[in-house]
This record gives C-alpha cells, structure tokens and sequence, in this order.
C-alpha cells in the first residue's frame, strides 16, 4: 500500500513546480522500492526534463540512472527499467546535449555491452541511439555500433542499425568509418533483402561531404549493377536520387532515370518508383527545356501502364511543379488536351493531379468555361475517394475559386456543385464544409447560399432527433445533437455579408445553440466573437453556461467573456457607449484578476493586452461623440474660447490615442506566436488607432500633422478584408480635409468637420468587433526556461541565496533552454538584467544593469550566460528574455520573467 501511494503522489506531483531536490528525492527513495516504483519515477523524469532542462539537473538524473543500468542488469525480469532509462533518453531528446557528463553513463555501457544477454547488448546500443547527440565522437562507442552491426541474432543488428542512423546525423567521423561495414554488409548473401533496404535507407541521413556523396553515389550503382533483388533494386534507386538531389547534378540523374524509364517499359512496380523518384526532383532548377519535352514524351508510355495508375500519378507530380515557372509553360500547354482528359480517368488521383496542373495553368490562357464543364463529374466522385484525396481535390477548388480569371459566376456554380453532392451522410461531409468556409471567406457573397445549406442540414439533424422516442432534454439540451463546428462558421457570417434570406442571429441561438450541450455552446460564443455577433449570439449562450459546475479558473474566464459580450454597444450613442464602457473596464478587471492570481496567468495576457485597447478605442470614441455633442451650438459660433476648449479637449484625447498606440506596440511586440490573421487584425488596429489620432490632431491650435502612410496587410480572412476595404474608404474620405488643413485652426474647428470626422470613426468602430483568434489560443508556443545560479549557499527558500557582505560584486550565471514549434525560428536571445533592494513584493523599483545577448547556432536550442552584479544591500535580481527570429530578424518580448534573491551576511 505503501508503495502504490506514493506511486499515486508521483502522478500527482506537478513538474512545473517540484524543485530539483524534491525530484532527485523521489528517484533516491524509489531505487529501494519494487522494481515497478522506479518505473515510475523514471516515467515522472521525463516530464520533469522537459520543465528543467538544464546541464545540473540532467547531469543528477542520469548519472543516477547510470548506476541503476548497470547494476540492474544481473536480474533479468527488471529489463522493463533498462528499456524505461532507453526511452527516457529518446523522450529528452531535444536537450540531451546538455548532458555534460554522458562519459559516466557511456563506461557503464561498455561495461554491460559485454553481457551474454543478447537482450541486455541490444539495449546497450539503444541506450546509444538515445545519446547520440552527445556520444557520438566517441570511438569506444562507435566501434560498438559496428560490432553490433555484425552480432548474430537479429534484435542486436536492428538496435545497431537504429543506433547508426542517429550517429551519423551527428558525426562526419562516424560515417566515414561506418561506409566500409555498409559496402560489406551490402554486398554480402548471408544478410537478408529486407536488412539491406534498411541499410540502404539510412545512407540519405549520412551528414553531407562531397566525397561522402560521392561514395554513397558511387555505392548505390554498384547495387544497381549487382541485379539484386527487386526491393533493393528500388530502394538503390531512392539512393541515387536523395544524393543527386543535394548536388549540381540533378539534370544527369534525371536523364538517367528517364533513360532506365524505357529499359523497364515492361516491369510496372520499378517504372512507377523511377516516375516517383523523378517527381522528386522536379523541384530543382537545373532542369532545361529539352529534358521537359523529353519528359513529356513519356506520357504515352504511362498510357500504357493501364494496371498501373500510379506511373501516371507520379508523372502528373513531376509536370506539377513545372507549372510554377512559366518558362516551361508552352512546352506544357502542348498536352493540355490529355490533361482535361484526364480530368475523367477512373482513378481519383489522376484526376486530382490533372486537376491541379490545369488549375496552375489557368493563368495562362486555358479556359475556364473548360474547367467548369468537368469540374461538376469530379465533385460528383468527391464521396467515394479517400480523405486524403478529398482534401488536396477541395484545396484545388479552393484556389481555382480565388483566381483572378474565375468570374463570381463561376465561384457560384462551383459552391452549388459542392452543396448539391454533399449530404449530412457523406464521406466527404467535412471536407465541403472546410472549402465552403475557405470559399466564403475568399467571397462573402456565396455566405447567403452557404448559410441556407448550414441550416438545412442542422435542421435535418434536429429532427431525426426529435424524432426518436426517448429524447432527454432533463440536461437542458438534446444529448446526441452533435453538429459539426464548421456548420456555425457559415452561420454566424458575418453581418456584411448575410442578406434578408439569412436566418436572424435569435432563430441560431434558439434552434440550435440552446440544444448542444455546454461545451459547445462556449464553442459557438468563441465563434460569434470572431465573426462580431458578441451580443446577439455570444452573450446569451454564455449566460446559459452553469458556472457553479466549472472550475474556478474557466468561471471566472466565462465571467470575462460576459461582460466583454456586454460590451458591444446597440447603437453609437453617448449613453450606449457609456454603458459599453463600463462592461469593457469590467471585462479588463477580471482579465487582470486572471493574470495576476490565477497559476497559468501567462495564457490571458494577451486577452487583456486586446481589452485593454479596445476599452480605450471606445473611450476616445464616446469622449469624441460626448464633446462635439455638448458643443454643437457653439462650434459654428465665431466664438475663440469655445473652439480653444474643443481644441485643448482633442489635445487630451490625443494623448491617450498615443498612449493606445504604445500599449498596441508592446502588444504586438509579444505576439510572436499568433497566427496570421491575428497579427493582419492588430496591424488593422493600428491603422485605425492612426486614424483616430491623427483626427484629433486636425483639430489642434498648431499646424494638422500629415495623414500616418499606410502599409501593406495582406490577409484572407473575410471579416480582415471588411476591415481593410473600410480603412481604405475612410483613408479617401480623410484626404479631403488636405484641401483645409493648412488653414487656421478657426475654420478647422466646424460642427460639418466634426462630425464628418465622427461619421468615419463610428463607421469603423461599427466594423471592429472581432476577436481575432489568438484572444483565445495560440496557434504556436514559444517557451525560453531560465535557470539562475549565484554563489553561495541557496537557502531553503528556492530561488534565495546567502552570500557574504565582504564581495559586492556577485557573479551570477543564467542558464537557458528555448523551445518553440514556429516556423520563424529563433536566431538569437536577449537576456535584460535589473535589480532593486528587496520590498514587498510588486513595490521593488527595478534598475536595468545589464543587457547580453546570444545567438543560437542551428541544430543548438540552450545558451548559457554570465552576469556581475553590485550587490551591496539585500536585493532581488530580475531576468527578462527577448529574443530576434530567423525569418523577419523583429526582436519580440518573451513572457519569460525569472527573479533571484542575494540576502548579504543574515539580514
């Protein structure tokens, strides 16, 4: 009992918040307990890395398991611990290499590698596999892997084989030792064909050197001069292709392939890997004309291949990417015909590939009256093909529709097609919607006819439900009534695009909202503050949501979100916006709540940086709208003092517009992880923020500053693009004040200007209430771990240091560990050091002292920095991170804030 309680305390523990101490406690403890205790723990490791993933803590942890690997060995039913200390090291994978001191583990594995248990060598040279990274110039172990690679039963060769392809990413070395055994090997007949294909299989992962290419080149003719068996034949043909790829000589290896092409007319299974392997390569560059025309040559031999559709797929892959250049587009456009005919072949991937080459060329003069005669048969075929077919096939729908030659007329027949072939039964059901919404969002005209077709099939939904005899409707809603989400995508269009034949925003929410369980109904709302139905939709399915029943967190979350949907004002009046206002300001305090109280307060920061900016949008606006209404009589008036009051009445506004505008800078500054569209939407933002100050300024005493430069947004999403047409519009309408804007602030200051300024704002405003996606969640997640040492002795309060009075100056060192899944990338990390004498915590007056930075190598995620600090009082020391990315080279906040104490002598 003893020991499944604390088994149970392990699960229980959190990671993110056990001290190393307390961790290397629980392993301590474990190695005297059963053997399944300790699996356990190592299990607990894992995530307890991924939190701590510096050189300390995995030095502690590892050596520890180092002991356990080798002395555990003797007793062959705790093989499963070895195998959890294997896998452990797989899972840590992205920071094992700052395990500084593997040598302590790699002498236990030579020490083991010599037991009789084949089972216990195999999982020595996985235990290898797993520290690569770090072990990898290590002779002892290479020449193990190798040894591994002759032993005679088979699980020891396949762990060696696993071990090799991880070595040779890391270590040139390694592979100029282990190209020898694989000529051997290789060639040898006491080794299996499927064992050469892997062997074969790891050469593309070799690290790159031209005579290493030139070898393994050299290596897989060889093989294919050899007539060995079919499988290896194929897989020395992947070979040469993956070398010739990294290489200059792409247009040889491509006519070799297109020559070996006609030798093996008659054998289907390698004609349609030489066309996949010529596919493979038709990215490159080094291509010429004749070797497309050659190319197209060798379409009636795929013809021919009638058993066999995936020789002609493959050759419809390799044209494809010729389409993107138009240098070889006439070449192309010679076998247009075989390619609308091919729109009809039996096999949906021909056609889905024919399709994308006619699409591509589309821009080139081939009719679009052609495409839509055939697209229609197609979609007809859309149901019985796989999901994956149905997706590229939708995706080229998508994009035909988005083209600059394809009429609306055009987008309207293909929506039809698509709504009339799809049914609520259908296999490819959920791919029509997604393009519907990809459509709708490119044309919000098609939104009418997409919210009709919604609305059918919910109501179809709700009715074989109703139908049934034993409906519960105990819960307050139907409990099998599961829509698809993207069905309220095209409901809750946005209100620019729905017309007079779309179903009221009341009939959504009643119909259906109110009958999906609660989880959905958050759904829906999150939908409906996207698309700026925050009142009418958003409001009344939160307020139906049972808070007493949530936790306490997402409670106080929804309470946000309710004040927030309040927030959206019925009309632009000074009592309306008042009332908007005040919801906002009540949404921001709860924001702010859950930022500074709640444990994963990080994740709402964003939120509350976006209320924050909306609560003062609202403010300026209502500000604005209040003034020019309490001063319409006068404004006309030749009266100086009431037009100085109005004047110095923008000039405060003013101020708090750029102040908005600072908050959105700093906002945008720590948006590295939004997705797109989120970021086009603050870009919006700010070009509306621009607008507003630049309209109070018009009517300063001083002279008017010139209209802010606009700047390019690109975007595809519906609501954005609304968005942008209008800050366009209201751009045209703001250039005609350049005709009075020189003159004196006396004629500036008019009721007609005034409100003609009010006119464009509200129009915006009224056009602003949608939360961009990240309000929610982001798409991408960006972690940068700190872990600070001083010297000293660290006291039992974590993160306190005692240190003597006789040194002020206090060397500290800051470790770092980056994590990030954004394609951008991160190029280098700043580190920003201040300090401030202890005080009650939030009170410290923090000094900035130091700034350093450190670029991050390409295949390196950790850094390691030194700071000295004058420490001459007990004081608190903070660590900020910045960091620049790979793509664009901005420079972005980190929400990464790590504080230490130095406590000098016992005060």
């Amino acid at each position: 009992m003893e020991s499944l309680y604390y088994i149970q305390q392990i699960e229980k523990s959190d990671p993110a918040t056990m001290s190393v101490e307390k961790f290397m406690a629980q392993l301590d403890r474990a190695l005297t307990q059963e053997p399944y205790v300790l699996v356990s723990t190592i299990t607990a490791a894992s995530e307890f890395l991924k939190q701590h993933p510096f050189p300390e803590v995995l030095n502690r942890i590892f050596n520890t398991l180092a002991k356990v690997f080798g002395d555990k060995t003797s007793i062959p039913e705790t093989k499963v611990i070895l195998f959890r200390i294997v896998q452990l090291t797989r899972e840590s994978k992205k920071f094992i290499r700052e395990y500084h001191t593997s040598d302590v583990m790699l002498r236990v594995i030579m020490m083991v590698s010599h037991n009789l248990d084949p089972e216990i060598r195999a999982l020595c040279l996985m235990l290898l596999e797993g520290l690569a990274s770090v072990v990898c110039d290590d002779s002892h172990a290479q020449h193990l892997i190798i040894e591994g690679l002759g032993a005679p039963t088979l699980i020891e060769k396949t762990a060696a084989i696993a071990a090799v392809k991880e070595f040779v990413e890391h270590s040139k070395q390694f592979c100029e030792l282990v190209i020898q055994k694989f000529e051997d090997l290789l060639f040898s007949s006491e080794i299996t064909s499927a064992l050469k294909v892997n062997l074969i299989n790891i050469l593309p992962h070799f690290r790159d050197g031209v005579t290493l290419c030139d070898r393994i080149y050299a290596l897989g003719k060889r093989l294919l001069a050899e007539n060995l068996q079919k499988e290896v034949t194929i897989a020395a043909y992947d070979l040469l292709t993956h070398v010739a790829a990294k290489g200059i000589q792409v247009g040889n290896h491509a006519d070799f392939l297109m020559d070996t092409i006609v030798e093996y007319k008659n054998e289907p299974i390698i004609l349609q890997r030489l066309f996949k392997n010529l596919a493979k390569i038709s990215a490159s560059t080094h291509w010429e004309k004749k070797q497309i025309k050659r190319l197209l040559n060798l379409y009636p031999l795929c013809q021919q291949q009638k058993s066999s559709p995936a020789v002609i797929y493959y050759f419809l892959k390799a044209l494809k990417e010729f389409t993107s250049e138009s240098r070889y587009i006439e070449e192309i456009k010679g076998i247009d015909n075989y390619l609308i005919a091919l729109l009809s072949h039996p096999n949906f991937s021909v056609c889905v590939g024919a399709a994308r080459i006619v699409v591509n060329l589309q821009d080139y003069d081939t009719s679009s009256t052609t495409l839509l005669n055939f697209f229609p048969n197609v979609i007809e075929r859309l149901s019985d093909a796989k999901p994956k077919e149905q997706r590229v096939f939708c995706k080229i729908l998508a994009d035909y529709c988005g083209n600059k030659t394809t009429t609306d007329e055009g987008v309207k027949f293909i929506a039809c097609h698509l709504i009339c072939s799809t049914t609520l039964n259908s296999a490819s059901f959920e791919t029509v919607l997604e393009t519907l919404n990809s459509v709708c969002a490119q044309f919000p005209r098609i939104y009418p006819l997409a919210i009709k077709f919604a609305q059918t099939i919910l109501d179809k939904q709700v009715e074989i439900i109703q139908s049934e005899t034993d409906i519960d409707m105990d819960q307050g809603f139907l409990s099998t009534f599961k829509p698809h989400p993207h069905l309220f995508s095209l409901l809750l269009a946005p209100d620019f695009a729905r017309d007079l034949t779309s179903l009221p925003l009341e009939d959504i929410v009643r119909d259906y909202g109110m009958k999906v369980d609660y989880p959905f109904r958050y759904d829906i709302a999150i939908a409906a503050f996207r698309y700026g139905h925050w009142r009418k939709v958003a409001l009344p399915l939160l307020e139906s949501l049972q808070l007493g029943k949530l936790q306490s967190t997402f409670a106080l979350w929804i309470k946000c979100l309710i004040n927030l949907a309040k927030s959206q004002p019925t009309s632009f009046t000074v009592k309306d916006l008042s009332l908007s206002q005040m919801q906002m300001k009540s949404a921001q305090l709860i924001a702010e709540n859950l930022v500074n109280i709640c444990d994963k307060g990080r994740f709402f920061k964003f939120s509350l940086a976006f209320i924050e900016i909306f609560n003062d949008i609202i403010y300026l606006l209502n500000s604005y709208l209040g003034m020019i209404t309490v001063n319409q009589m006068i404004l006309n008036s030749e009266s100086v003092y009431a037009k100085r009051g109005v004047a110095a009445q923008c000039k405060l506004y003013s101020v708090r517009s750029a102040e908005a505008l600072i908050k959105l800078d700093l906002l945008f500054q720590r948006s590295f992880d939004v997705d797109n569209e989120s970021r086009a939407q603050l870009f919006l933002l700010r070009q509306f923020l621009d607008l507003i100050h630049f309209s109070f300024g018009f009517f300063f005493l001083s002279q008017p500053s010139r209209m802010p430069s606009p700047y390019f947004v690109e975007t595809n999403s519906p609501t954005n693009a609304h968005l942008l047409e209008l800050i366009s519009w209201a751009r045209s309408q703001f250039s005609k004040l350049y005709e009075i804007e020189k003159e004196t602030w006396r004629i500036r200051i008019t009721e007609t200007n005034a409100f003609f300024v009010k006119d464009i704002l509200f129009m915006l405003l009224s056009n602003s209430f949608y939360l961009p996606r990240s309000f929610f969640h982001f798409v991408y997640s960006t972690k940068i771990r700190l872990n600070i040492k001083s010297e000293g002795k660290e006291t039992s309060d974590h993160g306190r240091y005692l240190v003597s009075g006789a040194a002020s100056l206090h060397p500290i060192m800051v470790e770092g560990f980056v994590e990030t899944n954004n394609p951008a990338g991160i190029k280098a990390v700043i580190i920003h050091g201040s300090i401030a004498t202890l005080a009650k915590a939030g009170t410290e007056q923090f000094k900035p002292v130091h700034q350093r930075a450190t670029e991050l190598p390409d295949d390196a995620n950790s850094f390691s920095l030194h700071f000295t600090f004058n420490v001459h009082h007990t004081s608190k020391i903070r660590f900020e991170v910045s960091f620049i990315d790979k793509a664009t080279k901005k420079t972005w906040q980190s929400n990464t804030v790590e504080d230490i104490i130095i406590q000098i002598g016992g005060s």
